[in-house]
């Protein structure tokens, strides 16, 4: 009964269309010798991110290969689930385990890149290699299990907050009022950021950050500085100017560094 009963759910949830509000995948986790186990995660508009009997699965656990949601946090009867159903938002996150009792045996994470919704970012963390996988563009993951469970996580992110943000460029400095202000100007080369991040250092030391500006600045009049005494020596360089663009989820790589002398 309880294998019809997961039967029917498995079809059903494997036609759920793969839109932003409502999409769900499967994940199968496999060994060589033919052992398997399934999890399955997505969204749903009238789901909550907690524990929701109507959505969440209790993981029936054993066998040679196992796969769930660890969730001791939802303080019901069961603390590992095969099917993690989260409330429709722009970024989620997900931790699942695998174990098996195969020791150094080879095992296979696949899933269905055509059933993740279009246009998120959708990524796959194996914590004991460090290495992410963009599910969007890959189908499966081969790892090895010493020792105990593997942990993943899974990361989530619509079109409009997975924004690559291109870097400032063309970073150009000159002193201003009695060398007390540096006045600073940069191209924005980069949509979707939040603002920017203008640090500056003295040669030697820690880069500081000088502000956080708004986004689309171009131009900003550092006067944060004490007005040099004794002149400047041997055209020898001061400071140094760095800025980069930044939003929720991301940041640019940093303009070229521009030296003031």
């Amino acid at each position: 009964m309880a294998r019809m009963f997961l039967a029917v759910l498995l079809a059903w949830s494997a036609s759920i269309p793969a839109s932003a509000e409502e999409w769900e995948v499967e994940i199968v986790a496999s060994t060589p010798d033919g052992a398997e186990n399934s999890l399955h995660f997505g969204q749903k508009p009238d789901a909550t991110d907690g524990y929701d009997s109507r959505y969440e699965v209790r993981a029936m656990l054993g066998g040679d290969i196992e796969a769930s949601f660890p969730h001791a946090e939802w303080d019901v009867l069961a603390e590992h689930f095969w099917r993690d159903i989260k409330a429709a938002d722009q970024t989620k996150s997900w931790v699942f385990e695998v174990n098996t009792a195969l020791s150094g045996t080879e095992t296979t994470l696949k899933w269905d890149p055509l059933k993740l919704p279009e246009g998120y970012v959708v990524e796959l963390t194996d914590m004991a290699q460090h290495t992410v996988i963009d599910m969007t563009s890959q189908s499966e993951h081969h790892f090895s299990t010493y020792g105990g469970p593997r942990q993943f996580t899974i990361n989530t992110k619509a079109p409009d907050m997975a924004v690559f943000l291109k870097s400032p460029s063309g970073l150009e400095a000159a002193w201003g009022e009695n060398n007390a202000v540096i006045h600073l100007i940069w191209t924005d080369n980069s949509e979707g950021e939040s603002g920017f991040r203008l640090e500056r250092k003295v040669p030697g030391e820690q880069w500081t950050l000088v502000a956080l500006l708004d986004a689309n600045t171009t131009a900003y009049s550092d006067d944060t500085l004490a007005p040099l005494t004794g002149g400047k020596k041997n055209n020898e360089v001061i400071f140094l100017y760095r800025v980069k663009a930044y939003n929720s989820l991301t940041e640019s790589e940093f303009s070229n560094t521009k030296p003031i002398k």
